[in-house]
Order: C-alpha cells, then sequence, then structure tokens
C-alpha cells in the first residue's frame, strides 16, 4: 500500500491547480512501480512476521501462554539451585521479561535434552538397587 493509498492523496485539492508536464507523468510511471514494490514487500513482511513465526518469547501475551501448570515438589537443595538459575537467566537476557516459570521450564527442556543424564543421577540417589 503506497502513500496515495493510505492517505487518499489522489482525491485531494492542494488548491494549486492541475499541472501536466512530461516530468511529472515519468514520475507517477516511476511511483507507481515504487509502489507496486512496496506493496510487495510490504505483503512478503507481513507474511514472514505473522504472529506464529515469531519465537515464544514475543508472540506471547502473558508467561502463562500456551503452557500447562505442573505441580513438582522439590528438596531445598535443588530448590536453591534453581532459584539461583532463575537469577542467572534474567541477568544473562538482562531481565528481559524472564518469568521464573520461563527459567524452570528451560531447564526442564534442557534436562529431556539429557535424559541419560536425569536417569543417572536417579541412580546415584538410590534408584535401581533392590
Amino acid at each position: 500500500m503506497g502513500k496515495n493509498d493510505r492517505y487518499n492523496i489522489e482525491s485531494a485539492d492542494d488548491g494549486l491547480g492541475k499541472r501536466n508536464t512530461d516530468s511529472e507523468e515519468q514520475s507517477v510511471d516511476s511511483s507507481s512501480d515504487s509502489t507496486t514494490q512496496s506493496q510487495s514487500v510490504e505483503q512478503d513482511t507481513s507474511q514472514s512476521l505473522s504472529r506464529d513465526n515469531l519465537p515464544y518469547a514475543l508472540r506471547r501475551n502473558s508467561p502463562s501462554d500456551d503452557r500447562e501448570q505442573l505441580s513438582v515438589k522439590v528438596r531445598d537443595d535443588i530448590r536453591w539451585r534453581i532459584q539461583d538459575f532463575e537469577q542467572a537467566a534474567k541477568r544473562e537476557f538482562d531481565n528481559d521479561s524472564v518469568y521464573d516459570i520461563d527459567a524452570r521450564e528451560y531447564l526442564i527442556k534442557a534436562g529431556l535434552k539429557n535424559t541419560e543424564d536425569a536417569l543417572e543421577a536417579m541412580r546415584e540417589d538410590g534408584f535401581g538397587i533392590k
């Protein structure tokens, strides 16, 4: 959408009267080309910047968007380590809307990438002993 469409310039009367010169006709031709290019760029941008294409942290309206509540009970030493990580995440991203729920979810997400480490930690705590 060009300025002419956006501001309805063609139907506006500037009070200067109509002047028709060759240079003006060429200007109109080139401006219609740039308007077409501008419209194409705007369409490409709007398609690439749709809400669904944005990363989660940018498209959400609140920290609980698209999340299910999960209650987890942990021992004190784990709770302190989680709180330390929450603070580290806020420092890392300059407190850029990083919520505790974000840090906790990404701890779990990273743990899911390393399930063997989680199983080993369970063995160290006595799971699997008969």
